[in-house]
């Protein structure tokens, strides 16, 4: 319904008018409630069919329910890169090389013309940024460098595949460590993408550490470091995540981070890694090969949360 996505696309940044245009890379959680409810005010001032019928359109592109919401949220997203490709690339902030990369990328998977789209515009990047600025792109290159706060945007894990299907995984049955069959999938949603980068946020903010590994600007896989120190026995730093996109698992990348988060930890006066760990045996294998081990202090609050993961250290 072309009259109805046309509406659609119209309405539903009609709440910036009041909230101002937030930078989509800059936008969270808490600033997308607060441009619903202004939203909402808005629409509350409309004569009565015309706030019903808008309001039927808002709800439906915030929900996703329709292919005319779904294409709408989809241009809105490509409408941004198509900006920046236009834009003069001495303009481009340093976190806008990766947003362009991976921008969208869930929003069109629905549909195989956007998808296609998208990677078009991606396209449009790598030759904008090849001819106008070439040292940005690491063409295939991993690239293993500290994050900023500026660097996470919203939507900088849109492009990671999180996906891990586990079969067997180590489980402690009466003090007893011992191998247990299984079928799981481990995948974050989209609500919970937006979780992860606000913890990664929340982690810098706090004095942790964070550590990325890019390909072309996409995040390939990160690791974080909490900021305190604590323990009894020695000086423990948390590894607080240590993911690395499927596709990228099994050819370094992991190691890779893994060392550079032992250095930073080091240069902090850590004495140990404190890892709460998947407990799948390709997990356990990954740290064990590292020289993990079993954790001689166990953190009560990570072992709570998480309580079919291993509890492990590594010294330092």
């Amino acid at each position: 319904d072309s009259e109805r996505l046309l509406k659609m696309c119209i309405l539903h940044d009609w709440g910036e008018a009041v909230t101002g245009d937030i930078p989509a890379f800059r936008k969270l959680r808490s600033d997308e409630r607060i441009e619903r409810g202004s939203m909402l005010k808005l629409l509350e001032k409309l004569p009565d069919g015309l706030r019903e019928e808008f309001s039927e359109i808002y709800d439906e592109y915030e929900s996703l329910s329709s292919a005319e919401a779904r294409v709408c949220r989809a241009l809105d997203k490509l409408e941004t890169l198509i900006q920046h490709n236009q834009a003069d690339i001495s303009t481009w902030l340093p976190l806008e090389y990766a947003l362009n990369m991976t921008y969208g990328n869930r929003e069109t998977e629905f549909s195989v013309y956007m998808t296609e789209l998208r990677d078009r515009i991606r396209q449009d990047t790598r030759d904008k940024i090849r001819a106008e600025a070439p040292e940005m792109l690491t063409e295939g290159r991993m690239e293993i460098r500290e994050l900023s706060l500026e660097d996470i945007y919203t939507g900088i894990l849109d492009g990671f595949d999180r996906r891990q299907e586990i079969k067997r995984r180590w489980i402690c049955d009466d003090g007893e460590w011992k191998i247990e069959k299984c079928d799981i999938v481990d995948d974050w949603s989209e609500e919970e993408r937006r979780g992860r980068e606000e913890k990664l946020r929340r982690i810098i903010s706090g004095g942790g550490d964070a550590i990325g590994a890019f390909e072309d600007g996409i995040l390939r896989g990160f690791a974080c470091l909490g900021g305190g120190v604590w323990g009894k026995s020695a000086k423990y730093i948390v590894l607080e995540q240590l993911h690395v996109s499927n596709g990228y698992r099994g050819k370094g990348t992991g190691k890779k981070l893994f060392a550079a988060a032992c250095e930073r930890a080091r240069s902090r006066g850590g004495e140990r890694l404190y890892i709460s760990a998947n407990s799948s045996l390709e997990t356990q294998g990954f740290y064990r090969a590292r020289g993990c081990e079993y954790a001689s202090e166990v953190d009560a609050e990570h072992a709570a949360a998480e309580p079919f993961d291993v509890q492990m250290e590594y010294i330092l």
